[in-house]
């Protein structure tokens, strides 16, 4: 939750109204939020899409390279002890 919302809830639980701006703040971050999301679900949706349609032409080299190709792109392994290695 952006700051800006947990902004308005608190000023709802102690019973105030918020401001113009207070309420336009909250929106703002909620659509850059919303905007955010969407692209993350557009690009999952596409990875998504390459290895189905790979799947379904029993295609096992296009899905292995997909996979990978997906993995290389957008996989980060954290290691606690060690940082990123991916």
């Amino acid at each position: 939750m952006s700051k800006a919302l947990q902004h308005l809830e608190a000023l709802y639980e102690a019973k105030k109204k918020p401001t113009y701006d207070e309420l336009e703040a909250a929106l703002l971050e909620s659509l850059a939020e919303r905007n955010a999301f969407e692209g993350m679900v557009k690009d999952m949706s596409g990875w998504l899409s390459r290895l189905v349609h790979a799947h379904y032409r029993k295609d096992s080299k296009a899905l292995v390279t997909t996979l990978n190709d997906f993995i290389q792109e957008r996989v980060v392994i954290r290691d606690e002890t060690k940082g990123a290695l991916h």
